[in-house]
């Protein structure tokens, strides 16, 4: 038999990698030039991260760093997945015919930490790790040939990913299993997206503010 289950919600892209700390100086220093408050400097930053690929890149040259942009600087992490906790609706159908509404809260699961502290030793005094990253609306569809035993909702398993080292809440779904067996996913159909703060911390493990960076 033929079984599909349908994820719908929010659809993180998470990034982790490194910077030279010169770097990201040389942004924040251009930022607090431009505006001179902690709210608005910090959205000039994310913004060269994002949206400003010919400054960033400049920046990145003064560095030398060779900028990829931010779905490139993947050093240690690049992977998307729902979020597991919030608004996140599943439904599962039987050779098309029977549609069954999961909770998604009552889906078993199993977490992988994503470790900072393993990342530490990767990096030098002169370098910062970041967390940057996307969230969309979407929906995906997840299918598996179970064979002719009747579909069981409780044998469904689903992979996450935790970013608690990262003060990133979001736990994101990166897979779904049925009875041990992985499903395969299908195309994805994001609506809409929003960008998320990047976060920074040094080769301690220490997480980073503008003032760290502004003289």
């Amino acid at each position: 038999m033929h079984l599909s289950v349908t994820l719908t919600g929010l659809l993180d892209r998470v990034v982790i990698s490194s910077l030279p700390r010169a770097f990201v100086k040389r942004i924040f220093a251009h930022c607090m030039g431009k505006n001179n408050t902690p709210y608005f400097a910090n959205n000039c930053f994310k913004g060269v991260l994002y949206f400003n690929d010919d400054l960033a890149l400049k920046f990145a040259q003064d560095s030398d760093h060779p900028w990829k942009g931010w779905e490139g600087e993947c050093r240690f992490y690049s992977q998307s997945g729902f979020v597991f906790e919030t608004n996140l609706e599943a439904s599962a159908q039987v050779e098309g015919r029977r549609e069954l509404r999961l909770e998604s809260g009552s889906l078993a699961s199993r977490t992988n930490r994503v470790s900072l502290d393993a990342l530490l030793p990767k990096i030098g005094p002169e370098e910062t790790i970041v967390l940057l990253g996307s969230v969309d609306k979407a929906e995906q569809t997840f299918t598996l040939e179970i064979g002719d035993s009747a579909f069981d909702p409780e044998k469904l398993m689903a992979s996450l990913d935790d970013f608690e080292d990262f003060a990133f809440d979001d736990r994101l779904v990166t897979g779904l299993a049925y009875d041990g067996m992985e499903m395969a996913g299908g195309e994805v159909q994001r609506r809409g997206m929003h960008m998320i703060m990047p976060a920074l911390f040094d080769h301690q493990g220490g997480e980073l503010d503008l003032y760290d960076f502004v003289d």
